[in-house]
């Protein structure tokens, strides 16, 4: 998905041919100006609007080269997405990406999803949906990923994970757990890595430490309204998914490890001394059933990730069907030289594991040999359960 020479022209003529619609202050503004407003067009949506992803043609910034392409391409596409929206009269965008892939989420009439379809340069109008979280994402792949050299000639990585960001998509993170406390064997601190972390009342400041660099979250496309009482709107883990997957990857070494007052051992992640950034799009629900992550949330959530610099990118969330604006922002992480590892899913009744692009690693898993035993009393009940052996 490298430009062509074309398209690299018309991405240039747009930065000079549409000046007038450029809103004050938004081309500096960058990647980060989620919510802000097209040039033209009404502040609210139609009635019977719905939340849509609109993927333009070409990649983001991540597919070009050169000193230009972080000023002058991010600008030129964001006035090419002022003048879409302008042209259809759609309302201020939820979100707007300009890194990973160019494109923008906006609550859209069918009269103006239709529009948007017949513009050449548009190449897919999809209607925001809410995914499942899955089975962790190959957490072993990711590891041994930030262990070694990232491709391309980014910053490497040296022994377990030292120098190296892992970026997690998930439900978030519980960042007092020994795990991701600041441990003085990190090794040297990442280069080049800029994300922020957010603070708010559940998340304050010295939760940010030397291991967890990172922590943002993003919610407008599942809906700050729709989610469970009492569920943080903040990075923190309101599930214990993004938890599990961050400490099986980059968890301190030696931790101690308690079961009541027993002590069980000692517990580490595969590369410990990898930081973590953490970007929560997951979100519990009322209703379990309706818990899961919007795919313009992930999508958000993987272009800052890559905007901020980081390394490895996990994923663990439900596919869509084929290549979708979230198969695209993973591609364009991949051609920022990010590492993507992805969860195939857990869904038996599909054909083909979640994530198919070649440009992710797409992992998944199956339940080890289980031994079962029978009990059968003689006038009584048959018991069955596991068995175990000393041999086999």
């Amino acid at each position: 998905m490298k430009p062509t020479a074309g398209r690299v022209r018309r991405v240039l003529a747009a930065a000079l041919v549409l000046p007038a619609l450029v809103v004050p202050g938004l081309a500096a503004a960058g990647p980060a100006t989620a919510g802000s407003t097209a040039a033209t067009g009404p502040a609210e949506p139609a009635a019977g609007s719905r939340l849509h992803l609109v993927t333009l043609t070409g990649p983001g910034v991540a597919g070009y080269r050169g000193p230009l392409a972080d000023s002058f391409v991010r600008g030129a596409m964001l006035r090419q997405q002022d003048a879409l929206l302008a042209e259809v009269g759609a309302p201020r965008p939820a979100y707007r990406w300009t890194t990973a892939l160019n494109g923008f989420a906006v609550r859209l009439s069918p009269a103006q999803v239709g529009a948007l379809r017949s513009d050449p340069d548009v190449v897919g109008v999809e209607r925001d949906e809410v995914r499942p979280l899955a089975g962790a994402p190959a957490p072993r792949l990711a590891a041994a990923a930030a262990r070694r050299t990232a491709p391309g000639g980014r910053r490497g990585g040296g022994p377990e994970g030292s120098g190296v960001v892992i970026g997690v998509v998930d439900s978030g993170l519980a960042p007092e757990s020994p795990v991701f406390s600041g441990a003085p064997r990190l090794g040297r601190a990442p280069e080049g890595f800029a994300g922020a972390c957010i603070t708010t009342e559940d998340w304050p400041a010295e939760r940010c430490t030397r291991k967890v660099v990172g922590a943002r979250w993003f919610v407008r496309g599942f809906g700050p309204d729709a989610v469970r009482a009492g569920a943080s709107l903040s990075a923190r883990d309101d599930e214990g998914h993004g938890t599990r997957t961050a400490s099986i990857a980059a968890g301190n070494s030696g931790v101690s490890v308690r079961f009541g007052a027993k002590r069980v051992g000692r517990y580490g992640g595969v590369a410990p001394q990898a930081r973590l950034a953490v970007y929560k799009a997951c979100w519990t629900a009322p209703d379990p059933q309706d818990d899961g992550c919007a795919t313009s949330d992930l999508v958000a959530a993987v272009d800052q990730a890559v905007t901020d610099g980081v390394d490895v990118l996990a994923l663990a969330v439900g596919g869509g069907d084929g290549y979708d604006a979230l198969e695209r922002a993973l591609l364009g992480a991949a051609e920022a030289d990010v590492v993507v590892v992805a969860a195939a899913g857990n869904d038996a009744g599909r054909a083909h594991a979640a994530h198919p692009g070649p440009w992710v690693t797409t992992v998944g898993g199956v339940a080890g040999p289980q031994r079962r035993g029978r009990v059968v009393v003689a006038g009584g009940p048959t018991l069955l359960g596991a068995s175990s052996a000393a041999r086999p």
